[in-house]
């Protein structure tokens, strides 16, 4: 009787009175955070206060608020709270009940970044905190979060984002950047280029990465993810730090305002992901392969068709599929399953496998030629992007060119970038002409035409000289 009366009558949602004193139960995972705001009130026939939800919240994180640590996302949840929910924290005090030390991060006076963002945010309302001595209420947080978790399902980046890893250096010889596309289909575009002023390193990060959004938005990509390894300019770029520097801020405006032409942009931080590939991927061989030799003394080639099994039947990363079953056009099949005549072994025929496999001999050359075709279209994308800003330069035979000087002995920043004048001896055709000192002629060997001329010379090493 209890239980049907229990399942006749479900709790509802109560609602407060004014000023009326509530708690805020926190919980959160790897991918969702939910908060629940209850108040607690006296009931017939209960010797101690009851808890009613008012309200609760649940949030998928974005791919960059998945890095947060698990405190920070508690955090998170208190803020996104208090900006959801606002009138309730203008109008009643809260408390944030949790294990963890919430009030000592947020009012943390060595707090910086996101974390300062909160504070700022949370500092108008009266809010306290208090360590979790019952479940209670966060119960229905816990079970807020896992329902979420269930219902969430990862977002499939690979059929709709494209991806985009820009990086820059300074080196002594000059700054560089570059940057390299890949996309949903696993069809790479790299483009590289030379910084031809001074600056600072994190300058070329964010050269390279205003090229990249630009490059995009000309290949006419809507959803994009971009990697870098430098955490200033990711972090900046997200919006979570803060751009002291003039130039910094710039920066970060024009990223930020080529970002808004697309429908999905989020900067994340590449840096330590191969480091942690190759844990979990040391983690997986050290059972397989290291426990097994350790206790066979040395003896590998017991071991070794164990070893050969598992890379057999393991689909590689490149093809999405084992080595049998690029050979054979099947899964291997272990003897347990011929023996118990499993599923798969009982509906398989030879006849249907061989022609599954001619099949996808004769749609090779498609997919081939899909993917040279995307590839060729990708490439003029970038190409276009390219010519946008290139000046084309051209000679004719008889005009005076300067040459950029070549060597770098004995060069310092006083001394011209240029040597000559040269008069153009020959045009090739190909932007490359041979050149003559129109000062100093001396002995070199003789063209076609029986003028002095030395290597060609490409024009974006030379420029017109005015006398």
């Amino acid at each position: 009787m209890e239980l049907k009366k229990m399942l006749t009558t479900p709790p509802v949602l109560a609602a407060p009175t004014k000023k009326e004193p509530m708690l805020l139960y926190i919980a959160a995972t790897s991918r969702v955070v939910s908060t629940v705001i209850v108040v607690q009130r006296p009931e017939e026939g209960r010797a101690q206060l009851v808890q009613r939800p008012v309200y609760y919240l649940s949030e998928v994180l974005s791919t960059s608020k998945q890095n947060y640590p698990h405190y920070q996302k508690m955090c998170y949840g208190v803020y996104f709270a208090a900006k959801k929910l606002k009138p309730y924290f203008q109008e009643h005090p809260i408390t944030v009940v949790c294990t963890a030390p919430l009030a000592e991060i947020i009012g943390s006076r060595d707090a910086s970044g996101r974390v300062a963002k909160w504070a700022i945010a949370l500092a108008p309302y009266t809010i306290f905190y208090q360590p979790r001595t019952a479940i209670k209420s966060q119960a229905l947080a816990d079970f807020l979060v896992d329902w979420a978790e269930t219902q969430y399902l990862p977002p499939d980046t690979d059929s709709t984002h494209w991806r985009m890893h820009f990086d820059g250096s300074k080196m002594r010889t000059g700054l560089g950047a570059g940057i390299v596309l890949t996309s949903p289909k696993g069809d790479k575009l790299r483009y590289t280029w030379q910084i031809h002023f001074a600056a600072s390193n994190n300058v070329a990060e964010y050269e390279a990465l205003i090229h990249g959004l630009r490059l995009a938005k000309e290949l006419g990509i809507r959803r994009i993810l971009c990697y870098g390894d430098s955490d200033l300019v990711v972090q900046q770029s997200s919006g979570d730090w803060d751009a002291k520097d003039a130039n910094m801020a710039s920066y970060r405006f024009l990223v930020q305002q080529i970002s808004g032409y697309f429908e999905g942009c989020e900067f994340l931080h590449s840096n330590g992901q191969v480091e942690r590939a190759n844990g979990l991927i040391l983690s997986g061989i050290k059972p397989r392969l290291v426990v097994p030799l350790e206790r066979s003394a040395g003896c590998w080639l017991d071991e070794l068709p164990a070893v050969l099994w598992s890379l057999r039947t393991t689909p590689n990363k490149s093809t999405g599929f084992p080595p049998f079953f690029l050979v054979y056009g099947a899964e291997a099949v272990i003897p347990t399953d011929i023996e118990f005549d499993s599923p798969w072994v009982t509906m398989y025929t030879e006849a249907e496998a061989k022609e599954a496999r001619e099949d996808g001999v004769d749609q090779l050359e498609e997919g081939w030629l899909l993917a040279l075709s995307r590839s060729a279209i990708y490439q003029q994308g970038l190409r276009r992007y390219h010519n946008r800003k290139v000046k084309p330069r051209s000679f004719q035979e008889g005009d005076l060119v300067l040459r950029l000087i070549q060597r770098t002995a004995g060069q310092h920043k006083l001394l011209a970038p240029w040597e000559g004048p040269f008069v153009i001896s020959k045009a090739l055709g190909n932007d490359s002409y041979y050149l003559i000192d129109a000062q100093k002629p001396r002995a070199c060997k003789r063209d076609d035409s029986g003028k002095e001329s030395e290597r060609p010379w490409n024009a974006n090493l030379l420029r017109r000289f005015y006398s």
